[in-house]
């Protein structure tokens, strides 16, 4: 009798995974492995500052929840959640930055002294 051939279905929703970088250790990236970040502005808030309001949103994209976000790589799933449609990791709003162009970039890094790279432990990497 042939051994039964288990496959793992594909997450469903949104997916947040890890990158490993030289300059940042391990950081949160999409499913595509772009970079997320974190806004220091809403810390403590009940929901993102970041909106469209003055071109925020427009630079810094909301990275919106499409079902349950689900962890990949080295993210970790107990740090996921949504607020307002958002996605957050370990309580922070995440955001794309229309600067990267690409898988592991990280030119949002510092930027205006409020919005970094988010370590796959859920804090900000300064």
């Amino acid at each position: 009798m042939a051994p039964a051939i288990t496959t793992t279905a594909p997450p469903t929703g949104t997916v947040v995974s890890s990158l490993t970088t030289s300059s940042y250790g391990t950081i949160v990236t999409d499913g595509a492995g772009r970079t997320l970040y974190l806004y220091t502005p809403d810390d403590g808030k009940s929901s993102p500052q970041c909106t469209s309001a003055g071109g925020c949103a427009a630079t810094w994209p909301p990275l919106h929840a499409n079902g349950m976000p689900q962890a990949e790589g080295g993210a970790q799933q107990g740090l996921l959640g949504t607020e307002g449609g958002q996605v957050t990791y370990n309580g922070h709003p995440l955001y794309d930055f229309s600067g990267d162009s690409g898988p592991g970039q990280t030119n949002g890094e510092g930027a205006g002294g409020i919005w970094y790279v988010i370590s796959t432990a859920g804090t900000p990497v300064l």
